[in-house]
């Protein structure tokens, strides 16, 4: 959640790109978790938040799993446990907020980093804005 002025943690960075690019206001998962968010989620809140992308996709009926990934798909990973998204940008290259870096990047999720991390792409089917 939070903003683009703030920081945008990875729902939110996915938020953000769906907002601009395709005019989509996607639900503020994140911001459902607990009120306010800490700078950095626990475990439990990580946990609470797959529960809520989970949820999420079952009550819009919005988003449908795909097997090979397209342009803004959005991808689930769990690294070590913690969940994580982002946005697929070009062929096996997703942009995602980064803990690590601080900052949002492009990575491949074919690296040792992710390869066993990604869960599944998403696709969104839902209405889109107009122009």
């Amino acid at each position: 959640g939070r903003d683009s002025v703030e920081g945008l943690d990875c729902w939110g960075l996915v938020a953000d790109v769906y907002r601009t690019e395709r005019g989509i206001e996607l639900d503020p998962l994140t911001a459902a978790l607990s009120g306010s968010l800490p700078d950095r989620m626990t475990a439990e809140d990580l946990g609470r938040f797959l529960d809520l992308w989970e949820a999420e996709r079952e009550r819009s009926g919005h988003w449908r799993r795909v097997e090979t990934p397209a342009l803004l798909d959005v991808i689930e990973l769990a690294r070590a446990g913690f969940p994580h998204c982002g946005v697929v940008v070009s062929r096996r290259q997703f942009l995602h907020a980064s803990a690590e870096a601080k900052w949002c990047v492009i990575e491949s999720w074919n690296r040792p980093t992710w390869e066993r991390a990604v869960r599944g792409f998403y696709r969104y089917t839902g209405v889109e804005a107009g122009p």
